[in-house]
């Protein structure tokens, strides 16, 4: 069990002078595993039967989601916290918050120390298959937003910072310039922003 990683280019290595780009590395993540597939794992090292541990996951779905919209927050010990995270149109005074007004965002999941340790250590080996791929330009990422925009509804940094392959610094600045440049609308507050693409982009 050893998990592949991928060098990319640190555009941000070159602010310093007679700097060569830096490489930093990143998972590969090569394939997406479903519930069913953990569930016949567990079912394979346990005496639970595959529906029986899909059963459980299936009662600790509807549990978590009915405790996240009581305003609770979850609590996985060894896994991590679940918790709603809202979103309002843009207001200056209090009054004139309405109750429909406010929305569900997203759900934020906040990993459990546990798990860090856990993870201490693991076994990595480098994906030979791939070169370090190369710094793109503003446009070149810009275009990967708007394009990515374009087939779903939202997009925040942390997406863009996979997408483009960069800093959260630079995820942040292209979609500033896409906003401050009418291109993109931005919800949310300083912490958690949500991008759409303008509608008369469409």
């Amino acid at each position: 069990m050893t998990a592949k990683y991928q060098l990319f280019k640190n555009p941000r290595s070159l602010l310093k002078e007679n700097r060569e780009y830096t490489l930093y590395p990143r998972i590969v993540r090569s394939r997406k595993v479903t519930m069913e597939e953990i569930s016949k794992n567990i079912a394979d090292r346990s005496t639970f039967t595959t529906a029986d541990v899909l059963g459980v996951w299936t009662a600790i779905e509807s549990e978590i989601l009915w405790q996240l919209k009581d305003g609770n927050q979850i609590e996985l010990d060894g896994l991590g916290h679940f918790s709603v995270i809202l979103k309002c149109r843009d207001i200056t005074d209090p009054k004139e918050i309405r109750a429909e007004s406010i929305q569900f965002s997203k759900v934020s999941f906040l990993p459990a120390k546990k798990l860090h340790e856990k993870l201490k250590g693991m076994p990595v080996e480098r994906d030979e298959s791939r070169a370090p791929l190369p710094v793109a330009s503003p446009e070149e990422r810009q275009q990967r937003i708007l394009s990515f925009l374009r087939e779903n509804r939202e997009i925040t940094s942390s997406v863009c910072m996979r997408l483009n392959a960069c800093s959260r610094h630079t995820a942040q600045k292209d979609l500033k310039w896409l906003a401050e440049s009418g291109q993109i609308l931005c919800y949310g507050g300083p912490n958690v922003s949500i991008y759409l693409l303008n509608p008369d982009m469409l």
